[in-house]
């Protein structure tokens, strides 16, 4: 489930299923494009937080729905899929994600979609599909790269690396990390006061700008890995692997 709140100065979107470490379920993707374009249509949109509900920000997607998707999956499908996280990828709202505990497959490619990452120390964080027989299809590779570079991208997805958030600062993948829970929260009221101080059409204009260029190549990128993981998806389905 995912939860949207407003508070004075931002809307917070929460990924909520702790007893599952915030894990994906199919609907919650298309909850949150639902949810991104509903904010689009405000009158008066803020900053937007993501966070994860109780000690994990996203455990990526729960197994069970990548079991029903070797069941079979079409194009069409998948890509409804990844609408959401492409367009937090392109809003033209600041963004920051608030990352605590696992932030591991699809949520390390949402958090890759914010604009501003703030872990704590013992944060894990992962893009594992590799392992799993897929390829990360929610942009996260394309993000990756862009942020930390082609080599470090490259060992971290080949590999499947898990990083803790000290060790995601030093390469920045994210960009401050804090002590522990209650100091995020107070990172992420220290930055949306500081966001506060600029007229909210000028970071809306600067994040547009910002953003250009991404759409065409997110959109090329996210229909290439949709393709991989069909083809690799029903490769799987026939071998029974």
């Amino acid at each position: 489930m995912i939860e949207l709140s407003r508070t004075p100065r931002a809307e917070v979107i929460v990924l909520n299923r702790p007893e599952k470490a915030n894990a994906l379920e199919v609907e919650d993707l298309r909850q949150l494009d639902a949810i991104l374009e509903r904010l689009l249509n405000e009158s008066d949109p803020k900053v937007v937080v993501l966070r994860g509900a109780e000690h994990h920000f996203c455990a990526g997607i729960d197994l069970g729905v990548l079991n029903r998707l070797r069941d079979g999956i079409t194009l069409e499908e998948l890509e409804q899929l990844q609408r959401g996280v492409a367009r937090l990828a392109t809003l033209d709202l600041p963004t920051i994600a608030a990352i605590e505990g696992a932030c591991i497959g699809a949520g390390l490619e949402i958090a890759l979609s914010c604009d501003i990452r703030v872990a704590t120390r013992d944060a894990r964080l992962s893009l594992p599909e590799a392992r799993f027989g897929i390829v990360a299809d929610l942009g996260g590779l394309l993000l990756l790269n862009d942020v930390v570079g082609a080599a470090r991208a490259a060992e971290l997805a080949l590999c499947c690396r898990t990083l803790t958030g000290e060790e995601a600062r030093a390469i920045g993948l994210v960009h401050e990390v804090v002590s522990e829970p209650a100091a995020l929260e107070e990172r992420i009221d220290a930055l949306l006061d500081e966001l506060a101080r600029a007229p909210l059409d000028a970071l809306r204009a600067t994040k547009r700008l910002l953003v250009a260029e991404r759409h065409d190549r997110l959109g090329r990128h996210l229909r290439d890995a949709a393709h991989a993981n069909v083809t690799l998806l029903s490769r799987q389905a026939l071998t029974g692997t």
